[in-house]
Parts: structure tokens; sequence; C-alpha cells
């Protein structure tokens, strides 16, 4: 999808052929709406539940990709260029595991590594995408923190409850903790606090008003576990939820502190006071 809206901000016709229900399926059904109805806006087209089942190479260099959509009919479209995104797996390739004892995941895929990134070895430790835990450069970065920490005789535990996730698509998404679709599998009874950009001052002057903030608490203890934003600086935003999931912050703390005017971070105050009591700029 990131890569959907950079082809088609340039101009490109730019078709999405999604083998599940949504695009973005780790998102809420709300964000992948959203974010769904503007990729159609800017022209791109949604195919989702569809499978790929072949490309042809064309006689002029190009290519012709068929699908099968939701009915299980047959359909076609004229390509210059197909992009193949479905995922990433380690590459351990070259590491010398095979000869040196180093134990891998129950699946074969990855590094076997504790909360401290040690592995099966001791004085071997592993990081990064090789653990095959949460493929994100920040996250890989966090372990190697852990990782020198226990080097070096201090005890530190990898956590990954508050891992944000950054999706530069346009407006951008990013989200945190516990989503709402998750806590609903779960059966974790949780509150939601929400706010439109379309609401915010700064959003507003920048011309970017589409999109919200969605702040998730659990009932049963008033904390913060999770949130989601789309809209303007998302990707930025989402760090001052992290922050509240790590720390296990309750709404009430978060709707307290004091937020810069006008900002697009007062709309992540704001959704915290709706769980609160209401905002003042948003009636619901």
């Amino acid at each position: 999808m990131e890569f959907a809206f950079i082809f088609a901000a340039f101009g490109v016709k730019v078709s999405v052929v999604e083998a599940l229900e949504e695009c973005l399926m780790t998102c809420d059904h709300e964000i992948c709406a959203q974010i769904s109805a503007i990729a159609a806006e800017q022209g791109i087209m949604l195919y989702n539940g569809s499978q790929v089942e072949e490309i042809l190479p064309t006689e002029d260099g190009a290519c012709v990709v068929g699908f099968s959509d939701p009915s299980k009919m047959k359909k076609y479209i004229p390509a210059r260029k197909v992009l193949l995104a479905v995922g990433r797996a380690p590459c351990c390739e070259g590491l010398g595991l095979e000869n040196s004892g180093i134990a891998l995941n129950d699946n074969g895929c990855g590094i076997k590594v504790n909360d401290k990134m040690q592995t099966n070895i001791p004085g071997i430790y592993a990081i990064g995408d090789v653990t095959n835990r949460v493929m994100l450069a920040h996250v890989a970065s966090q372990q190697g923190i852990v990782a020198v920490n226990n080097i070096m005789g201090h005890d530190c535990l990898m956590d990954y409850a508050a891992v944000p996730n950054a999706i530069f698509t346009e407006p951008e998404i990013a989200t945190v903790g516990v989503s709402e679709k998750a806590a609903q599998a779960a059966g974790i009874a949780i509150e939601c606090g929400k706010f439109p950009f379309s609401a915010n001052g700064k959003a507003l002057a920048l011309g970017k008003e589409e999109g919200f903030v969605k702040i998730i608490t659990a009932q049963a203890t008033e904390e913060i576990i999770g949130g989601a934003i789309i809209g303007p600086n998302a990707t930025e935003l989402i760090a001052e939820i992290t922050l509240a999931v790590a720390n296990r912050m309750k709404a009430e703390q978060f709707a307290k502190t004091i937020f810069a005017h006008p900002t697009t971070s007062e709309a992540v105050h704001e959704a915290a006071l709706t769980l609160e009591g209401g905002s003042p700029h948003f009636a619901g």
C-alpha cells in the first residue's frame, strides 16, 4: 500500500490485488475502510479477497496479471511493472548456523532467543530480522540495546508489548499495542476514545483533515493498552501513545497533560479527553 500511494502520486495507474478481505488486515476495520476510500479517490484500484494466479508476458515487454476475485471469477489487468509484496522471511544463509549448534525457532525459521536476546549457546546473542520476532528496524535497535546491556551484566528484558508500527501511506497510519480488533477477538473489555483531525486546528490549517486518533483502554484497569492513528504526522504522533502503553498510563493521567497549541498532537490529547468526560472541540 505504501508503494501504491508513492506510484499514484507520480501519476501512475495502480492496481492492488490483495488476497485478504481487507488491505492492511492488521489494522482495525475503520482504518482499513478509510484508507481504502482515500486510495479510491486517488485512482488506486483495490481488489480485496482476490488471488493472483498468473503473470503472462506480452510481446511489448509488459505483462498481464490474471487473478480470481471473491466470486472466483477470473479477471485480468495489463501492467508495465508488477511489485510482489507477500511478506518477508529471515535471511540466515551464510551465518554457519548448521555448524554452530545454535537452535532455531520451533518453526525452523529464524534464530531462537530468549527475552535477553540470548541463544542456546552461552555468550552468543542474536538480534534483528534473523530472530523472526517483529521484523522492524526500530525493534532490531532495541533488541541490540537489550543484548548489549545483558552482555555487560545489566539485567535487561526485551518487551514487545509496545512496539509502534508505521505505515507510510498518504495519509500516514500508525498503530501500537492492542488493536480494537484484537481486543474483541481476545474477549478483552475495552473503552475507545476517538478524535477526528477534522476538529484539529493545525490539521485544518495544513489542509489535511482526513483521519482520526483512537486510544484504547482496558476497562478492568483503565490503562491505555493500544492506539491507532490515521492522518497527518501519524508516524510521529504514535510515539506519545507508545510511551503511555509502555508505562501503563491511564487515560486520566494522559488527559491531565498539557499539549501545545496549535499542533496535531492535540488530537492525541483530545482522544484521551473523550475517555474522561468529553473533548472540548468534538461532541462525539
